[in-house]
């Protein structure tokens, strides 16, 4: 099986080796690739280590979480793809670790199970339901002014649905098909406003609406924001749910106390 890993990197090249490390050594019964967005002062300091590491695109920007340009990374990294053969694509953050090896079962057990929706919301239902959005703020206020994505919602009428893309695992055929749906929308080329996190819509959107579901993660991560820095490893596994395999963020300090813990278990497993 091989899982095709996609991130973005600009802070800490240390802390980049760091991650790659990491995937190395939990995904030993996989086959992998690792694609990267990544900056050109980053750049700069990179050298190439590894045959399953691929430097796909390289950006003037620092940072682009926040952004519709972070999502388009990733959408460039599955056209990178085009050739190539792949099982399943999975999202991974750069303030992300690994905890534990993923067993080879992983996928079977937890990735998405998808049956297509016959029809969707009923045109009188769905003109309340769109209405409603107005009340809506934080990121679906941003999200609503990029009036091109809003228009291909509304049309398709869509249900607007947000979720974190960071431990999103896709089967082959579906990230084809978010990938030619994002491409001949020109969700990209004709938003209207690029200042919102559009990898935390777009997806659970489309999928939401023309899928029921089952096993939509859940993720495969944890947020650890009410752990202690100093948190044992024991502690962070005590914390996750079976189908959790990866935690963040993780300061992207080379030697911060909780990247050591994590970084010294998985080199040396118990």
């Amino acid at each position: 099986m091989k899982i095709v890993l996609s991130l973005t990197a600009h802070e800490s090249i240390d802390c980049f080796y760091d991650l790659i490390e990491n995937i190395r050594r939990c995904f030993i019964h996989y086959k992998i690739l690792v694609l990267v967005s990544m900056t050109e002062s980053l750049y700069t300091l990179y050298r190439p280590k590894y045959s399953f590491v691929k430097v796909v695109t390289r950006r003037n920007e620092y940072n682009i979480w926040g952004t519709i340009h972070l999502f388009h990374q990733h959408m460039l990294h599955l056209k990178y793809l085009k050739n190539i053969r792949y099982d399943y694509f999975w999202f991974v953050a750069s303030n992300e670790m690994f905890i534990k090896v993923i067993p080879p079962t992983f996928l079977h057990d937890y990735s998405m199970s998808l049956t297509r929706k016959l029809d969707l919301s009923h045109e009188k239902d769905y003109e309340a339901y769109y209405a409603s959005l107005k009340e809506h703020t934080g990121w679906v206020e941003l999200c609503k002014k990029d009036t091109h994505f809003m228009n291909y919602v509304y049309t398709h009428k869509y249900t607007l649905t947000k979720c974190n893309h960071e431990g999103l695992v896709l089967p082959y055929a579906i990230a084809q098909e978010i990938l030619k749906e994002y491409t001949v929308h020109q969700l990209y080329e004709k938003s209207t406003f690029p200042h919102y996190v559009m990898e935390e819509f777009f997806i659970p959107t489309y999928l939401f609406s023309k899928y029921t579901m089952s096993h939509f993660p859940q993720f495969c991560y944890h947020y650890m924001y009410d752990l202690k820095k100093y948190a044992t490893y024991d502690e962070i596994c005590a914390s996750l749910s079976p189908f959790h395999v990866s935690v963040k963020p993780v300061p992207r300090q080379f030697h911060h106390p909780l990247r050591v813990r994590i970084r010294n278990h998985t080199i040396n497993p118990v």
